[in-house]
């Protein structure tokens, strides 16, 4: 976790690594935080800038609402 802590200072793709930390999370127990982070991860795909997303918006939030899906 304390990885991705240091990752999630690179804002750009703050995203990719919020999705990383709920899977670390979710895969160490620990539900609740995982729900928090799939869903932080969402809140930034939304308000992140087109040329900063590695794929289509859609695309990247249909991937992260699956890992949540997970969780439930």
């Amino acid at each position: 976790l304390k990885m991705t802590a240091d990752l999630l200072e690179v804002e750009s793709v703050a995203w990719y690594f919020l999705q990383l930390r709920g899977w670390v999370q979710q895969e160490a127990g620990k539900l609740d935080e995982a729900v928090a982070s799939y869903t932080e991860a969402l809140d930034k795909i939304d308000a992140a800038k087109e040329q900063d997303l590695a794929g289509p918006r859609d695309e990247l939030k249909d991937d992260v609402r699956y890992a949540l899906s997970g969780v439930y």
